[in-house]
């Protein structure tokens, strides 16, 4: 999700993240904000899910994965200061698990 050089300038219409970022630190985040900036078309929409919330994410015993929370709005920020336009927001509680998750409809406009 970072290094998508496959894929030429203004190539896709859409690009769907549903949870990996909270596998990137801030930086990691913000590279691949810019990678898919890069290749959407204008008016191309970019859909990311992640977890939200503070600090590591902590699975136990069950896996030695870094996984991060971060907060709607700085996803937001990291969003906008990539060149993407804010079109939809939502956090919503998962059942069962002990955070919530965020939803981001963003445009490249």
């Amino acid at each position: 999700m970072r290094e998508l050089h496959m894929l030429e300038n203004n190539a896709v219409a859409a690009v769907i993240s549903f949870f990996p970022v909270h596998h990137l630190d801030a930086a990691g985040i913000q590279v691949a904000l810019a990678e898919w900036h890069r290749v959407l078309a204008s008016d191309g929409q970019l859909i990311v899910a992640a977890w939200e919330g503070t600090g590591r994410i902590d699975y136990g015993n069950a896996a030695n994965t870094v996984a991060l929370r971060y907060i709607a709005a700085e996803l937001m920020q990291w969003a906008l200061e990539s060149g993407f336009v804010v079109t939809q927001c939502d956090v919503e509680q998962v059942d069962k698990m002990p955070m919530d998750a965020v939803y981001l409809v963003l445009a490249k406009p």
